[in-house]
């Protein structure tokens, strides 16, 4: 009888206790869903200061119910915007709290991203021996994942940026080599424009550029889709009709790039795309537009190289008190070795 009515008692405690642990489930499937659908859909959408705001809540949310992983992604996520927006500082302050907040988290695909997200501060920084370092440990940490799909995940990501450091420093074969990588892995629009800027950069490659080009397009024809690569690619049309001196044609496409580029919040295509157009009037023989676009361009020129040369300082800054907090470890370490070889040794001593 008392066995039956501990058996009832204990099923009477599971009943009470059933909401709980659904509102539980029902909060982390919520900030999942957040997470990898809604941030999704507004980084596809250039739409960063949203992530940015929506991460802070699903940060918040994770904290209140204990949610590691939730709040782990939503500082990661929340990283990656504000690097895209130049606020490299920021972005590395939030990194850094999210990998103190990871060195007991046993998820190598978040510990992967998240350190190709610091070199990713690094390589837009124009610090690039960091940058590599940083992303060489991160494709370390991807080939410890087990789940094929989220291996896959990591080392795509990993890849895409090895090919953009190296790009940056005009070294195409390396850029390309990582590409087809990452293009092994899983086609994508950012892996086009990669492809095309390689082609573009060898003229003998004509057919190649031009069947890349008009994949470009498939991409083109969706609205309110891929901003950041849309950016790219008309700039990439551009400079293919500027070099067969079909200006006109070159000028419609500079426009687009540069109506992308502010939308995705892109300086380097903006700086391109105006260029571009100053170039191509002055050709025309167009000198008052030639004017206007220089002048643009000029001006986006000094706001963005003050705007990079702030963060830039800052995430030297940052490189410099990564290390000094690494030496302080090292040296603590080191002390607390030697006092336990002192003890040792006087233990010894004493029994001898």
């Amino acid at each position: 009888m008392m066995s039956e009515i501990k058996v009832f008692k204990n099923i009477f405690i599971i009943i009470l206790l059933l909401p709980i642990f659904l509102s539980a489930q029902t909060s982390t499937q919520e900030i999942d869903s957040l997470l990898f659908r809604d941030v999704k859909r507004l980084r596809n959408d250039a739409k960063y200061e949203e992530v940015i705001v929506l991460c802070q809540e699903i940060i918040k949310k994770s904290k209140e119910i204990g949610y590691q992983k939730g709040e782990l992604w939503g500082y990661v996520r929340q990283a990656n915007s504000l690097c895209t927006l130049g606020r490299f500082k920021e972005s590395l302050e939030v990194l850094q709290k999210a990998k103190q907040l990871s060195e007991d988290f046993d998820d190598f695909l978040l510990k992967s991203i998240l350190t190709v997200e610091i070199g990713r501060n690094y390589n837009e920084s124009k610090i690039f021996s960091q940058a590599v370092e940083q992303f060489k440990i991160g494709e370390k940490l991807a080939h410890q994942i087990n789940n094929k799909r989220n291996k896959e995940t990591a080392l795509l990501y990993a890849y895409q940026n090895f090919s953009s450091v190296y790009a940056n420093q005009n070294q195409r074969d390396l850029s390309i080599k990582y590409i087809m990588k990452s293009q092994a892995i899983e086609e994508n629009p950012y892996n086009l424009t990669q492809i095309i800027y390689y082609h573009l950069d060898n003229s003998e490659n004509n057919d190649s550029l031009e069947f890349y080009l008009r994949k470009s397009n498939e991409y083109l024809a969706q609205t309110n889709k891929f901003t950041f690569e849309k950016s790219i690619f008309c700039n990439q049309w551009g400079e293919y009709y500027e070099k067969r001196k079909d200006y006109d044609k070159a000028i419609e496409f500079y426009k687009k790039a540069e109506k992308f580029a502010r939308k995705a919040s892109v300086p380097n295509e903006i700086l391109f795309a105006l260029k571009g157009l100053s170039r191509c009037y002055e050709t025309k023989g167009d000198f008052k537009e030639t004017a206007k676009w220089a002048k643009k361009y000029t001006f986006a020129q000094d706001s963005i190289a003050n705007s990079k040369h702030i963060s830039a300082n800052q995430s030297v800054e940052h490189i410099l008190k990564n290390k000094e907090d690494y030496l302080k470890k090292e040296h603590l370490l080191t002390q607390k070795v030697l006092i336990f070889v002192v003890l040792f040794a006087f233990v010894v001593v004493i029994f001898l």
